[in-house]
């Protein structure tokens, strides 16, 4: 949904007390705060993308916060939305600072960045039918390479994918 309503930041993620559409946000380029949930057992659960970037392999859940959410509020219902799994538990690892510029968008954002454990299978898994093409766990061993290979099956984070696998691995 393009159209919800979020809060706007300062560049150093200081709340401003003025909310925004997130078309209009994107539009003008205005801070803002997003999460993204990396799910995973002894490998990485990764979503296929419907939606812009579509065709491309992302974090496991992913999404901005709603106006008056917290961080850790919006990393669960956004898990809940694409994946189907209501977590239990969320480690924050960090705050990623990014300003991009794609697909007519400006789009600076400070992620949270959460990682949870899930001891299930895919099957358990309910893909979101208009955001969520496809759910699928991957070695983190293949991911290094294969992201190196062939980059653009997966959304442009750069190094950031190798710092999530390396902090993931280092938990298995």
């Amino acid at each position: 949904m393009t159209n919800e309503i979020i809060d706007i930041t300062d560049e150093n993620n200081k709340l401003l007390g003025v909310t925004s559409s997130m078309d209009a946000a994107h539009q003008r380029g205005l801070w803002h705060r997003t999460a993204h949930v990396w799910i995973y057992n002894s490998e990485v659960l990764l979503q296929l993308r419907k939606i812009p970037p579509a065709g491309v392999w992302d974090a496991s859940a992913a999404g901005h916060l709603r106006a008056g959410e917290t961080p850790e509020q919006g990393a669960l219902r956004e898990s809940l939305e694409e994946t189907g799994l209501s977590l239990k538990e969320l480690e924050f690892i960090g705050i990623r600072k990014t300003q991009t510029k794609r697909f007519g968008k400006i789009n600076n954002e400070h992620a949270y960045v959460y990682l949870s454990r899930f001891e299930g299978s895919v099957e358990q898994l309910r893909p979101q039918k208009e955001e969520v093409h496809q759910l699928r766990f991957f070695p983190i061993n293949f991911l290094k390479k294969d992201i190196k290979a062939n980059p653009d099956k997966y959304v442009a984070h750069g190094s950031y994918w190798f710092e999530i696998l390396d902090e993931i691995e280092s938990r298995i």
